[in-house]
């Protein structure tokens, strides 16, 4: 067996270079709700600055 087939020169490699898994099928469903729950908030979060800037542009458009 090669030394890079062995489980923990595996784990040290991906540890050195901050590998992480990130295949759906090998994360936990807690992780993969989490990242449903924050991809969410993000969304939300640019919707409403989106919604903000454009109601300022209007106002600012109507004064004029």
């Amino acid at each position: 067996m090669a030394s890079d087939q062995r489980g923990w020169y595996r784990d040290w490699w991906r540890k050195r270079t901050g590998y992480t898994e990130r295949a759906r099928f090998r994360m936990s469903e807690a992780d993969v709700e989490r990242d449903r729950w924050r991809s969410g908030w993000r969304r939300n979060f640019w919707l409403a600055v989106l919604l903000l800037l454009v109601f300022f542009v209007i106002r600012a458009a109507v004064r004029l």
